[in-house]
């Protein structure tokens, strides 16, 4: 068998006292209906679900996602597999200092004043082709004073820990955008700089 590209789909090893744990602990509430992949390699869904993942919910990730990640999401045309495990623990932490400490809600300027996205290629590719998982990795600005964030210690094959999630009938208990498995296309506002727009 090749050896798959770094970021490519591997199937996902998701078990039901995986999708129990996120149960019991809150992470998912009783309006997300969710259904265990089969044997596909990349995900394949029905209408109205979304794919999520296991590795996100460990660290920090829950639904429905927050009005701030949405927005984040919305704003670099992203989704869910093109952040790597370990971007939700950056992510959870600016989250919760501006909120806890600050008392503020979170924004997108806010956020871009201290971190920005950098696009990951698959090694040797030419044209540069971004990875179908983890294709971006949050990066601090030069100079950014925010706090230095260390993931978890492992985070290889998160991609293999994603299931379907959706709605209950007459909720939005996801806030996510609709599925599509293709890597980000346009790169959009991934140079976004707050300080540009600063008179």
């Amino acid at each position: 068998m090749a050896k798959l590209p770094p970021g490519s789909w591997e199937g996902s090893d998701v078990t039901n006292d995986d999708l129990e744990w996120l149960r019991s602990t809150r992470r998912i509430t009783k309006n997300v209906i969710c259904r265990r992949p089969g044997k596909e390699l990349q995900p394949v869904t029905e209408p109205g679900e979304r794919v999520v993942f296991l590795a996100h919910f460990e660290r920090g990730f829950g639904l429905p996602a927050s009005d701030f990640f949405r927005a984040f999401l919305d704003f670099f045309g992203l989704q869910l597999h093109h952040l790597p495990a370990n971007a939700f623990v950056s992510l959870s932490a600016f989250t919760s200092f501006l909120e806890g400490y600050l008392g503020l809600w979170p924004t997108v300027p806010a956020w871009a004043k201290y971190f920005h996205l950098r696009k990951q290629t698959i090694p040797g590719s030419d044209p540069k082709i971004m990875t179908a998982c983890g294709s971006v990795s949050i990066i601090p600005r030069t100079g950014s004073n925010f706090p230095r964030i260390t993931g978890l210690d492992t985070c290889k094959k998160w991609q293999r820990t994603f299931f379907y999630v959706k709605s209950a009938e007459g909720h939005d208990a996801l806030n996510l955008p609709q599925f599509r498995i293709q890597p980000p296309v346009a790169e959009l506002n991934f140079r976004y700089d707050p300080a540009d727009t600063l008179a």
